[in-house]
């Protein structure tokens, strides 16, 4: 049996409760929903921690931030990196064969230690006539993320298997402008 690819799609702090495909009536998603209807969806599942940074590598290690060592976003805590003898889930997925790729927020305090490739979050100019707009640097930030995406699949889809994940950084911040 062929080993299948497997593309994770990460949006910063989005609830399950806010989408149709586990039972919301208000949001319209309907690219999620499509997604959520061919993949393996999650039922029962939690996040390890309530802060975006200790999260992160703790979802990369399987382990609770207790053990990866990152405990805090680092703003009044310091955090040191994930120890290096803990393996990561970019290092199990390249043992395997997989290529392993991440595009997108990184935060992770070592923990996509193991990726082939990993290019961080960087921001696209969507109307650059205007320059003194208010600008939501994270949304420009996820575009650029989901253009190397789906730039990547294109390009390497059928060099199975892969490991790809697609790291956006909204809706952490999409109310805060």
């Amino acid at each position: 049996m062929p080993r299948p690819n497997v593309l994770i799609i990460l949006a910063d702090q989005l609830s399950w409760k806010a989408l149709p495909a586990y039972g919301d009536q208000f949001l319209k998603t309907p690219h999620i929903d499509r997604i959520a209807q061919r993949a393996v969806r999650f039922d029962q599942c939690y996040a390890s921690c309530p802060l975006c940074q200790p999260a992160r590598p703790s979802l990369w290690t399987g382990r609770f931030p207790h053990e990866t060592g990152v405990l805090s976003n680092g703003r009044n805590f310091p955090v040191e990196p994930v120890v290096g003898t803990m393996p990561t889930m970019g290092e199990r997925f390249t043992a395997a064969g997989y290529r392993t790729v991440h595009f997108g927020k990184q935060h992770d305090m070592g923990g996509l230690r193991g990726f082939e490739h990993v290019e961080p979050q960087k921001q696209v100019e969507v109307e650059p006539e205007h320059p003194a707009w208010p600008t939501n640097y994270d949304t420009h930030r996820d575009r650029y993320t989901r253009l190397k995406t789906v730039e990547w699949l294109r390009e390497y889809a059928d060099d199975a298997p892969f490991l790809l994940v697609a790291d956006l950084q909204n809706p952490h911040d999409i109310c805060s402008w």
